[in-house]
């Protein structure tokens, strides 16, 4: 038993554990792709705990909820915050970093700007949203044209191709490429 008293029996124990600890569960399949995306050397250098509690660190840094604090993870857990540090440290320089904020904020705002109009198409309007203002600054130059033309133009099948693709770009931006490849490439591609 560790200090905390989780049980560290097996690879994905801990995680699952200190993701129940932490009311982060959302984060289960994320953290465990951190753990096999850096392997083992977290976990013998500090110990399953505090590897496990800094896998979920950094899954919860590259999500698209909230990030869970370090030293409030430490004190839930009784963790040294100076190790887990450590090990977060550790795993974020074995991963691919995300993609720069300007570029995930691009992303976020032409999704918003495509449900606009789809949502404005299944109302039945004809006149498109107006994409104005800084929460839409951003938005792709070819998605703000659809938004500059009568939506009996807009192919909405395009459309729903498009979100689907920018979707998996911003999940791309947000986890990097190491992660973004654990949790959505199928090996038998």
């Amino acid at each position: 038993m560790s200090q905390s008293g989780l049980s560290t029996d097996d690879d994905e124990g801990p995680i699952d554990q200190v993701a129940a600890a932490l009311d982060a569960t959302w984060l289960l399949e994320s953290a465990r792709a951190v753990r096999a995306c850096c392997g083992s050397i977290p976990a013998r250098r500090y110990g399953n705990e505090t590897a496990a509690a800094a896998a979920v660190i950094v899954a919860s840094r590259r999500s698209d909820r909230r990030s869970i604090d370090r030293r409030s993870a430490c004190d839930t857990l009784g963790l040294d915050p100076s190790e887990v540090a450590h090990a977060v440290e550790l795993l974020e320089a074995k991963l691919a970093e995300p993609a720069p904020a300007a570029e995930r904020r691009r992303l976020r705002q032409t999704l918003v700007a495509i449900d606009e109009l789809l949502a404005a198409i299944e109302a039945g309007r004809t006149n498109p949203p107006r994409l104005a203002g800084p929460g839409f600054a951003a938005v792709d130059p070819r998605i703000r044209a659809l938004a500059a033309q009568p939506l009996s133009a807009v192919d909405e099948d395009a459309l729903r191709r498009d979100r689907r693709r920018f979707a998996t770009d911003l999940s791309l931006a947000r986890l990097g490429a190491d992660l973004y490849v654990q949790l959505h490439v199928d090996p038998a591609d």
